[in-house]
Parts: C-alpha cells; sequence; structure tokens
C-alpha cells in the first residue's frame, strides 16, 4: 500500500506542468527567507551593540565597570527575561518601563533598576574598602 501510494504521487508529480519552474520558484522563495532571517539576525545584533555602547557612553567608568561586572553575573537571567519578552510580543522602546507595571517582578530589567542596582553595587564597594 505504501508503494502505491508513492507511485501515485510520484505520477502525479510527472504530470504536473511546469514543474521544474514551480520548483525552482518555491526554492527561490525558501532562500530569499533565509537571506531575510540571516539580515534581520545581524541587523538585531548590531543595534544590540550599538545601545550597549550608547549606554557604556553614557556611563562614568566606574558606573561603566559595574554595569559589565552586573551584565557578567546576571548574564543568563537577563537572556531569560529578554527571551520572555520576546516571545511575548512585548512593546519595545523607551517606554518598556511603564508597559510592564511598577508591581512587575520583570521591572527589575528596566534600565532605571539596572542603574540603582549598579549604584547600590558601587555603595556596597565603597563601604567594603572604606
Amino acid at each position: 500500500q505504501e508503494e502505491r501510494i508513492i507511485n501515485q504521487g510520484h505520477d502525479q508529480a510527472k504530470g504536473t506542468p511546469n514543474l521544474e519552474n514551480k520548483l525552482q520558484k518555491m526554492k527561490t522563495a525558501t532562500d530569499a527567507s533565509h537571506h531575510i532571517q540571516n539580515a534581520m539576525l545581524c541587523h538585531t545584533q548590531l543595534a544590540s551593540l550599538r545601545n550597549e555602547s550608547l549606554l557604556l557612553k553614557i556611563l562614568t567608568p566606574e558606573q561603566t565597570a559595574l554595569f559589565l561586572e552586573y551584565m557578567k553575573k546576571n548574564k543568563e537571567r537577563i537572556r531569560s527575561i529578554m527571551d520572555r519578552k520576546l516571545r511575548s510580543g512585548a512593546p519595545r522602546g523607551d517606554n518598556i518601563e511603564a508597559s510592564m507595571g511598577a508591581n512587575n517582578a520583570e521591572s527589575e530589567s528596566t534600565l532605571g533598576e539596572v542603574c540603582r542596582q549598579l549604584e547600590d553595587m558601587r555603595l556596597h564597594l565603597e563601604n567594603m574598602n572604606g
């Protein structure tokens, strides 16, 4: 029965007009889709790097060191929060903190919260050293 179904499908494919042309169009569409996907990934990475460099330019050297330390310690946590946001279709942009709500547990990932944590780390380091 499997062989009969395979042969039947093969016969139908042979009888399809312009089969080669249709297959070529499908391949072209698939290739274009892959190229667009790669372009979007590259664009996203470049935007992320640009945003990170802009953030590091506005921080003092001490804040930058604390921020990088924070990022290193919380890399997986930050990644999982961002993955959840991307999957949920959360809004992007400057107003993301407001869209998340003040009581939301994920508000720890906002720029204001990161800056607060950086300042807390700085004060903690100052207390330890001094």
